[in-house]
Formats: C-alpha cells, sequence, structure tokens
C-alpha cells in the first residue's frame, strides 16, 4: 500500500538547556564557595542522594541566584512578566555517589547547572512520563523512531561544566554514580512561578 505518512508530536516535555558562555570566569569562585559550605556544615542533608554531599536549601537573593537568573531570565521564550522564587542547593558526589529516582513535589520547574564535571561522572537520567501507560506503544517503536521524536522509556544528559537544564519539576530524574576519580559539583534549584 502506498502510504502518505507524517508524525505530529504534541504535549512535549520541555527541557530547557543552556551552556554559559563566561563560565570559565566564575567557575573556580563557585567550586571554592560550594566547598566552603561544606566545610561549615559537613553533614549536609540527605534526601535523593546516596553517599556525596548535599547543602541545605538557600532561598533568593544573593550571587548564586543572580548567576542563575540572569541564565534563566535571557530565555527568549518566557513573557515579560514572568517572575519566580527560587530556592537551591549544592550537591558533592565523589566516586561512587548517585541521586535515586524522585520528583520536586511543590514547585514548577526545576534545574542542575554542573560547575565541576568529568568524564564517566554520571548522567543525568529523565525517566518517561509515559512509562506505565504506554509501555507496550514506547516498545513497539524502532530505535530510529524513538531517537528522532524523543519517545523512549529514559533520556540521559551528560553533564557538562557551565551547563543547565531546567526542567518539569514533576519529571522524575536520577543521576546515575559518578565512575571518575573527581567530584562531580553541581548546583541543583527548584523555581516557583509567579
Amino acid at each position: 500500500m502506498d502510504l502518505n505518512y507524517s508524525t505530529h508530536l504534541i504535549f512535549p516535555t520541555c527541557i530547557h538547556s543552556f551552556e554559559s558562555k563566561n563560565f570559565e570566569s566564575i567557575k573556580d569562585e563557585l567550586v571554592q564557595h560550594v566547598y566552603k559550605e561544606r566545610d561549615g556544615d559537613p553533614k549536609g542533608s540527605i534526601i535523593s542522594n546516596k553517599g556525596g554531599w548535599q547543602s541545605k536549601c538557600f532561598i533568593n537573593n544573593d550571587k548564586i541566584f543572580s548567576i542563575i537568573g540572569s541564565i534563566i531570565f535571557e530565555l527568549p521564550i518566557l513573557n515579560e512578566e514572568v517572575d519566580f522564587n527560587m530556592s537551591y542547593w549544592f550537591n558533592i558526589n565523589k566516586k561512587g555517589d548517585s541521586n535515586t529516582l524522585h520528583t520536586h513535589p511543590g514547585c514548577d520547574l526545576s534545574g542542575v547547572f554542573w560547575i565541576k564535571t568529568s568524564r564517566n561522572c554520571g548522567n543525568i537520567v529523565f525517566e518517561s512520563p509515559y512509562n506505565f501507560s504506554s509501555y507496550m506503544e514506547i516498545i513497539s517503536y524502532t530505535k530510529k523512531f524513538k531517537y528522532d521524536t524523543g519517545f523512549t522509556s529514559n533520556m540521559p544528559f551528560n553533564p557538562i561544566e557551565g551547563k543547565m537544564l531546567v526542567f518539569p519539576s514533576s519529571l522524575q530524574h536520577h543521576v546515575q554514580p559518578n565512575e571518575s576519580d573527581e567530584d562531580r559539583i553541581s548546583i541543583s534549584f527548584n523555581l516557583k512561578i509567579n
């Protein structure tokens, strides 16, 4: 049979990706800031982290907020009236450390900003919200179709220094174990849109 075929992608899950052009100029200062916070609170928090160190949450209006906020506000797709409240925390994951599958309830958007990475330091992996309801459909498609459409059971993103991802807080995700001998350092954050 002769077919005229097309695919229409509707109701996507948006993951926004940014790369800071001047990251090298602030990297060392950010790394030192995170280690200083850890030295002041070596116990930290345990939420989704398996091993590693996670700081307490911080709220708006300081240097970290201004750095992350300036990157997010450069998004050309945001309405001019958009404003948000942000909370953030620091993560240091040594060799073998990871983060279990989780979401960020009570928020609209969440994100991660990598400030120190190395090869094999652990991808962030997003799980499809359709894994249960569309399981048979997902496994029925070819690898090429899944790759072309992003209609997969999960999607990994490689951590890159100076790169930021912003995603829906309801999207389940985990971080694979750090297999390198160096610390992976990131700033994670939650946004509540006003």
